[in-house]
């Protein structure tokens, strides 16, 4: 029992235990799930903070682009920033600068990764609520900084920092979500809803407010409102009754079985992540239009949290995962087969709708797998490889210049592999948490047997 426990704690649990899936379980989604909205706005803003506006050279009027065979070298810009006013506009990362673009989203990236791991360990040794509330708070401080960077570099080591504390509110938010509420399908698909309300409301306050320091201060506020659910929702009592103690990161590989579902699970998230944002960023190239692109994508993750919750709650994880993965697979390394025909923007389509199903379901399926005392460092570490995937993404598309599909082949291998992966794992449908490494050992051993 962590030291969090007594007469507090048994009643939490009790009352959590009896609840069943009744209104207040449902409230506790629905309320957790509102934490997922400001990080889905800062993983996105950077979309609309790189938007290059019209530009020409003061020293050269008659320079309006850059190429590579100009003899002429330009030494000042101007932007028109009537339209937008970005980090673009505002730091000149056009031409010889224009790298800068991609340090700029990959900080927040590596913070997601690096984020994930330390956020896991702290929360399953002090607890859900505490972590979420110091998260939180960094959180807002930090993304109301960003919005007075005075240089690039400041703007990006801020973006990491960010990325650290959004990845430790998204992570214990869940996996408080998780271990509060009966039926844990309902509840682990539904907590994703507000993420396409995420990409919708970015791109109806972007559209509004041209100006990214003015954007990012929109995107920040809101979040204060977020103090009121941690008041309401309480902590864990899957947690409140777990050895704190035992949280240590080596427990994930210390024995067989929690070695392989570790190496497994872990896998599955760098597959799922490189084939499902691989094809998002392919896909931009079908409308040009930045605000209908987010409306889009928005969408799709709809779509794919409706079609996620019947096929998870009645074919179950395991034969759900590999059938979106072997069909998103196969779609993927057909439109690279047959990349120079319309039908293969159909296939891109299918296989983003299959590769969303298992990014929605991904998260649920880890969170059963891992035992309470070690759930929440298995899923910060698992968010570790989300982000070296997205961190990899970018280069991924760098094989079309070898051979036009071979990005699309490459995506349709790594599902292949995903859906392979997922043989071996243990199905968790209706299955009972584990909140011990031991417990989980003991289960697998009669599984097997």
């Amino acid at each position: 029992m962590s030291e969090s426990n007594g007469p507090a704690a048994a009643e939490t649990i009790s009352s959590a235990e009896d609840a069943g899936c009744g209104p207040r379980q449902w409230r506790t989604t629905a309320l957790l799930s509102l934490f997922l909205l400001p990080s889905t706005w800062h993983l996105t803003v950077i979309t609309f903070n790189t938007v290059s506006p019209p530009f020409k050279c003061v020293s050269s009027p008659n320079i309006t682009s850059c190429r590579a065979d100009n003899e002429t070298f330009c030494t000042k810009w101007r932007f028109d920033v009537t339209q937008s006013n970005t980090i673009i506009s505002e730091w000149d990362l056009i031409c010889e600068n224009e790298y800068l673009i991609s340090l700029a989203k990959l900080a927040f990236l590596l913070g997601v990764g690096l984020g994930g791991i330390i956020s896991g360990i702290l929360s399953d040794r002090l607890g859900r609520r505490k972590i979420l509330t110091i998260a939180l708070t960094a959180q807002i401080l930090i993304s109301t900084t960003i919005a007075f960077a005075p240089t690039l570099l400041v703007y990006n080591v801020l973006r990491f920092a960010l990325g650290w504390s959004c990845v430790s509110v998204i992570i214990t938010s869940f996996v408080l979500c998780m271990e509060s509420v009966a039926d844990r399908t309902m509840a682990g698909i539904l907590f994703h809803v507000t993420v396409p309300l995420g990409y919708l409301t970015l791109a109806g306050l972007a559209f509004l407010l041209r100006n990214w320091r003015h954007l990012q201060l929109a995107i920040t506020f809101p979040t204060l409102l977020l103090y009121g659910v941690i008041y309401v929702v309480p902590e864990s009592p899957q947690w409140l009754r777990s050895d704190a103690t035992q949280a240590q990161p080596l427990a994930l590989v210390r024995t067989p079985r929690m070695r392989t579902v570790s190496a497994l699970i872990w896998l599955l998230w760098l597959v799922v992540y490189i084939g499902y944002f691989g094809i998002v960023l392919n896909m931009g190239s079908i409308a040009g239009d930045i605000y209908l692109n987010t409306l889009f994508a928005g969408l799709m993750e709809l779509v794919a949290i409706i079609l996620s919750l019947p096929l998870l709650q009645k074919m179950g994880r395991r034969f759900t995962f590999i059938c979106v993965l072997a069909a998103g697979g196969l779609c993927s390394a057909c439109a690279g087969a047959l990349i120079a025909s319309t039908f293969s923007t159909v296939l891109v389509v299918l296989a983003r709708s299959c590769l969303s199903i298992a990014y929605v379901g991904l998260p649920l399926y880890t969170s059963e797998l891992f035992p309470t005392v070690v759930r929440n460092i298995g899923v910060g570490f698992s968010n570790f490889f989300a982000g070296l995937a997205l961190v990899l993404v970018s280069h991924l598309w760098e094989l079309a210049a070898l051979a036009e599909g071979l990005p699309l082949f490459a995506v349709g291998a790594l599902a292949a592999l995903g859906a392979a992966s997922v043989l071996f794992l243990p199905e968790t449908l209706n299955k009972k948490l584990q909140d011990t490494v031991e417990e989980f050992e003991s289960e697998a051993k009669r599984s097997e047997g």
